[in-house]
């Protein structure tokens, strides 16, 4: 059994393996009809403060933790400004983006907002620029996975929206060597998005930039291995020993959330169809995406092991510690390798202060 990430179980392990289910349902009720409606407006510019005709503005409508969205859509005028009515609530995150030939080419994570009319301006350099992304795609043991197919693309801004690199009308994608490695240039926003997929080890995501803004950038992907695999979690205090059989205090109790950053299943559904890849393929590949996990850790067992376990299907999680009552940060600090790769039944290690 491999020590591989951070992860959190609980006396009262509680997993919403219906977030999803839930999320739309919140998003769809608090913007029913009966919502205020209010207008968003502003301008979009560019570096010399001429106005962008034409291009799109998408206020998005979103709530935390959500695979769920409502989106809103207006189109600048000759001048560069738009105006797009939208669906009100307190309780719903905002995020407004321009799109330019269907690339967003800027961004805005504006969160909640106060009740009333809104306004956000926009100053676009380019929609994008060339970039040649590479890196190595390995399993969950380093080795290197032959294959692969991998997908690049880029968001304005970490968590965005992600335009992928395109062949004419097409999307592009390479399949990987038998050293792992892939290459692709495209149009690139300055957040690089990569995803990899195959059959035997599902979906795997990274990010990166060009930092040194030379038009290129590395990307490694680590990826699990598709199936069902059991999480334990090892809670340690803050010297490394087991915290062991108690009750946690309630301010030290925390929540672990198992999150993908990005859903592109369905772009390597279309991918994968369109040019007849994986013929052995059973089923979707949209089918092996994993979902965001969220569970609590309230207490421990013999050798400071929390009680109970967790189901998580294979593929790669971002690992993180929410306060037990809040989507605030926890006090807990996360020990072992994050991303986690789950290839295998594994143990992550919460030291908790």
């Amino acid at each position: 059994m491999s020590i591989r990430t951070l992860l959190a179980g609980a006396l009262a392990l509680t997993l919403c393996s219906c977030t999803s289910l839930v999320t739309a349902y919140l998003v769809k009720n608090y913007l029913n009809d009966n919502a205020p409606i209010f207008t968003w407006r502003g301008s979009v510019v560019d570096t010399e403060n001429r106005g962008i005709a034409d291009a799109t503005v998408r206020v998005r409508a979103e709530v935390a933790g959500a695979d769920d969205v409502l989106d809103f859509k207006g189109t600048t005028d000759d001048t560069g400004h738009y105006q797009v009515q939208f669906k009100y609530s307190a309780k719903v995150s905002y995020r407004v983006s321009v799109l330019i030939n269907d690339v967003v080419v800027a961004e805005h994570s504006v969160g909640s907002v106060s009740k009333g009319d809104q306004r956000d301006d926009f100053t676009v350099d380019s929609a994008g620029t060339q970039l040649e992304v590479s890196g190595v795609v390995t399993d969950a043991n380093g080795d290197p996975v032959k294959d692969a197919l991998v997908l690049v693309g880029s968001a304005a801004t970490e968590g965005g929206t992600v335009s992928l690199f395109q062949d004419g009308t097409d999307t592009a994608f390479v399949q990987t060597s038998a050293s792992g490695a892939y290459q692709l240039t495209g149009s690139a926003n300055p957040h690089v998005v990569v995803v990899a997929f195959d059959p035997t080890h599902g979906f795997s995501y990274a990010t990166g930039e060009d930092d040194d803004s030379d038009g290129d950038a590395t990307v490694n992907l680590q990826m699990g291995a598709v199936g069902t695999h059991d999480v334990h979690v090892h809670v340690v205090d803050g010297s490394g020993d087991p915290i062991v059989s108690q009750v946690l205090d309630p301010a030290r109790q925390f929540r672990l959330r198992l999150r993908t950053p990005y859903d592109l299943s369905d772009e390597v559904y279309q991918v994968v169809s369109a040019n007849s890849l994986f013929p052995g393929l059973s089923g979707s590949p949209s089918d092996l995406q994993p979902t965001s996990k969220l569970f609590t850790v309230q207490s421990t067992g013999l050798a400071g092991m929390a009680d109970g376990d967790l189901s998580v299907e294979g593929g790669t999680y971002q690992l993180e510690l929410l306060k037990r009552d809040s989507l605030d940060p926890a006090t807990a600090i996360i020990q072992s390798e994050n991303p986690l790769a789950l290839a295998s039944d594994s143990t992550v290690v919460v030291r908790v202060n």
